[in-house]
């Protein structure tokens, strides 16, 4: 008995869809963070495993490992599963270094890159009074935040950190002065 030609078509459409959806799934892999909530002009994404970055649209979904850019007319706000939201401007990048959560949701680790540009990042307070739980990395920062809102720019080799409500932590307590 030998196959046929509708055992090599049955065959080949099953390894066509095996393929499709092992491939498809790829991003799917990694811990889905949060969604997109606003999407203004030019934003794109890379998935962790890809090799280019894509257009995005409103509500789709942020998963940990992402790098997200925009464009010079773009702008993103992403909402993530704790409640906390980051908010690129144009030109700007971010990477979801971690972002671990609890069962319930709360934010157990966060680890957000400024690649470049301009972040606004609004932190839901959960855990520890002791220590910050969400950080925001530039290659010449690491701001620690924890239920606040803070704008941090990232302008050549130096980073700027403007805090506007709420409690800021830095590893140099000398730093921190009440104003």
């Amino acid at each position: 008995m030998g196959f046929g030609i509708r055992d090599c078509r049955a065959a080949a459409l099953l390894l066509g869809f095996l393929f499709f959806m092992g491939w498809g799934s790829q991003a799917q892999s990694a811990t889905k963070v949060g969604v997109l909530s606003e999407v203004r002009g030019t934003v794109e994404i890379l998935h962790e495993g890809e090799v280019s970055f894509k257009s995005v649209r409103q509500y789709d979904d942020v998963f940990e490992k992402d790098k997200i850019r925009t464009g010079p007319d773009g702008r993103a706000k992403i909402l993530y599963d704790d409640d906390s939201m980051t908010v690129l401007a144009e030109n700007s990048a971010i990477e979801i270094r971690q972002y671990e959560l609890t069962q319930d949701k709360k934010r157990k680790q966060s680890v957000i890159g400024l690649l470049q540009g301009k972040l606004r990042f609004i932190v839901t307070k959960y855990l520890s009074k002791e220590s910050s739980n969400f950080r925001v990395q530039t290659p010449t920062a690491v701001l620690g935040v924890r239920g606040s809102d803070s704008v941090a720019i990232l302008e050549g080799d130096t980073t700027k950190a403007y805090h506007c409500l709420g409690i800021w932590r830095s590893p140099i307590p000398s730093l921190v002065r009440n104003w």
